[in-house]
């Protein structure tokens, strides 16, 4: 549904593409996570171009070590990024640890 999960195809996508996906019984259908995606997925391509990769951006650049602070610049770089999903997000990635991210655990 997603091109094959290419950055740059999903980044690629304008409403023809997005209504497609309004229609594919396969997903969550929600217009506005579907349009998060595809603008999340530009946001990346951009990162990439100003810091050289998405991993360089994210080890490197995206400042602080805490939670709060980590969360806040992600909710505010991507669309629909809650709070789970960026505390769930920098645990798997190593950027917070385990304990820490069961402190703020909803």
């Amino acid at each position: 549904a997603f091109g094959d999960w290419s950055i740059r195809t999903v980044a690629g996508f304008g409403i023809a593409e997005v209504e497609a996906l309004r229609n594919d019984s396969r997903i969550i259908r929600n217009r506005l996570k579907i349009l998060a995606t595809v603008d999340n997925a530009r946001t990346v391509l951009a990162l990439q171009k100003e810091h050289g990769s998405f991993c360089n951006w994210f080890y490197n650049v995206l400042e602080g070590t805490k939670y709060p602070a980590l969360q806040k610049t992600l909710r505010g770089t991507f669309k629909f990024m809650g709070p789970e999903i960026s505390r769930m997000w920098l645990m798997a990635s190593g950027r917070i640890t385990r304990e820490e991210g069961d402190k703020y655990q909803p």
